[in-house]
């Protein structure tokens, strides 16, 4: 996808102001990206880039979105369930209480009328919890409550230079529960370990969510479904300047434009990409760097590595022969802010096994991790589509 950014001398025209100016950054990048090449795996992912993983594990991202998450999910197990009657009804019962649509933008630069907002919620939901005490009433309360937070949380760090994972974090896990699902928060307490990985005696992860099956019927599960990186969206942080927030938002949608990005050329691309002939080079710039930095990728491809390795350790006794033949898959999230992209990593076990083992790899080893579009949970046409995609990771079979 080729790069454009603003000029680099106002000496130029527009259109040679981009190209200098893209040309510069490719250059740049590719002499970092030969020094990465050159420096090993740390013990930690969230130390690792992305090159690190391409180079070193022959792991790499596609080139392109997938439009819809439900293309990732069902790649997991080739089916997921249609929803239910009481399923159905309580998304329809959801969607219609949750009306609000505010950028996380909103609550630093527009936080009187997000408070309007939330109080407007807030009071349908007491009106509704006096005729009605279910336990969908209490879901959307909890969770409406979670953005109340959200806001207080912006307004206590808005004038300092903090980051913001942990209430970022916090909200993501309330929407996955109003979803129906178990959410296992790992930071400092949950992490897991590769051994003997490229001559690292332990390599560890520690992602900040790990999601499980639940279901309306509450029932426990250890049925893992998706390991969640949360980041903070640094667009909306005060200490960036509105300038530079502008100038990111103005270089994404040139860069869509100008690379013929759109919904449906995206997906037919993802369709048709396998693990057999997708490539990629060191100095192509992917549609998900436009949003994400290269550390943000190598952790996450870590973190899904690590957690496959976990998922599948012991297969070779528990499984018939023609199972072990199928590609091992690991789905999991990256949370830019209140923006969700799904991922999918997608391995062939010969290669799993050359990693577990400290085998040499080939060029016939090359694994896969595909992602959705971003959806923002605060912004109410994209939060009903994420409700029926986080929805369907309960009816994972």
């Amino acid at each position: 996808m080729p790069s454009q950014s603003l000029s680099c001398s106002s000496a130029y025209s527009s259109e040679e102001s981009e190209t200098s100016s893209s040309a510069c950054r490719r250059r740049r990048r590719i002499s970092s990206r030969q020094i990465t090449h050159k420096s090993p795996l740390n013990k930690t992912v969230s130390k690792w880039e992305r090159l690190h993983v391409q180079h070193h594990l022959k792991i790499q991202y596609a080139s392109t979105y997938t439009e819809q998450p439900l293309d990732l999910i069902t790649k997991v197990a080739g089916e997921v369930s249609p929803f239910s009657k009481e399923q159905d009804e309580y998304i329809k019962f959801v969607n219609k209480y949750l009306l609000f649509s505010m950028p996380l933008t909103s609550f630093h630069h527009q936080s009187k009328i997000v408070e309007d907002s939330i109080s407007t919620c807030e009071n349908d939901i007491k009106e509704l919890e006096e005729r009605d005490k279910s336990w969908w009433v209490l879901k959307l309360k909890v969770f409406v409550a979670g953005i109340r937070a959200l806001l207080e949380d912006v307004k206590d760090y808005r004038r300092k230079n903090h980051p913001c994972e942990d209430f970022c974090t916090s909200i993501v896990g309330v929407f996955a529960d109003l979803c129906c699902l178990r959410v296992q928060y790992c930071k400092g307490v949950r992490h897991v370990v590769m051994e003997n990985l490229q001559d690292l005696k332990q390599v560890t992860s520690e992602p900040d969510i790990r999601l499980f099956k639940c279901g309306l019927d509450h029932e426990f599960s250890k049925v893992m479904v998706s390991v969640v990186q949360v980041k903070p969206d640094l667009t909306y942080n005060p200490v960036i300047p509105s300038g530079k927030t502008k100038k990111r938002r103005k270089t994404f949608r040139e860069r869509s434009r100008r690379s013929g990005f759109s919904s449906e050329n995206v997906h037919s691309k993802c369709s048709t990409s396998s693990m057999d002939t997708l490539e990629s080079v060191d100095t192509e710039e992917l549609s998900i760097e436009v949003d994400l930095n290269d550390r943000v990728l190598g952790q996450h491809a870590g973190e899904l590595l690590l957690d496959l390795n976990n998922k599948h350790k012991g297969d070779e006794k528990q499984h018939l022969e023609e199972e072990l033949k199928k590609n091992l898959t690991m789905t999991g999230m990256i949370v830019d802010g209140t923006r969700v992209f799904f991922t999918l990593l997608e391995m062939t076990r010969k290669h799993y096994q050359k990693l577990k083992e400290n085998e040499d790899l080939d060029e016939d080893d090359k694994a896969i991790i595909y992602y959705s579009n971003p959806k923002d949970i605060l912004m109410e046409p994209e939060r009903r589509t994420l409700i029926k995609d986080f929805m369907s990771l309960n009816n994972i079979q």
